[in-house]
């Protein structure tokens, strides 16, 4: 049977082992948070910016009962060119959408393979 004194010294060793596990995991946890923080917000800045450049819907405002009279203008001749004109804008639209998500995820995994290198060293 061990002595009281050995006994205290290995319960005080596992004490300080698992405290230095606890910290271990404190440390990971806030790299962790802090890197979906920062993918978060630029994943947002990205959201923000495409609906300021390209305009989003107005079905939030229908939604409120705000609705808005449309008048429609009546060209018999050239609305066979402005809804071609639409459908090239709205086709831009989605190619520049593809592009900007493409510049985005390709900046999101160099940024996390960064990360996963930093934190392996």
């Amino acid at each position: 049977m061990k002595s009281r004194e050995a006994l205290q010294q290995e319960s005080k060793a596992y004490l300080d082992d698992l405290d230095s596990q606890i910290n271990d995991i404190k440390v990971s946890a806030e790299r962790t948070l802090k890197y979906a923080l920062i993918v978060g917000g630029g994943t947002l800045a990205a959201y923000v910016i495409f609906n300021a450049i390209f305009g989003g819907n107005n079905e939030g405002d229908e939604a409120e009962g705000t609705k808005k009279k449309v008048k429609k203008k009546k060209f018999k001749a050239s609305s066979k060119i402005s809804s071609g004109a639409n459908m090239l804008t709205g086709e831009l639209k989605n190619q520049a959408a593809l592009v900007v998500l493409k510049l985005a995820a390709d900046q999101l995994r160099k940024f996390l393979q960064e990360s996963d290198n930093n934190g392996e060293k």
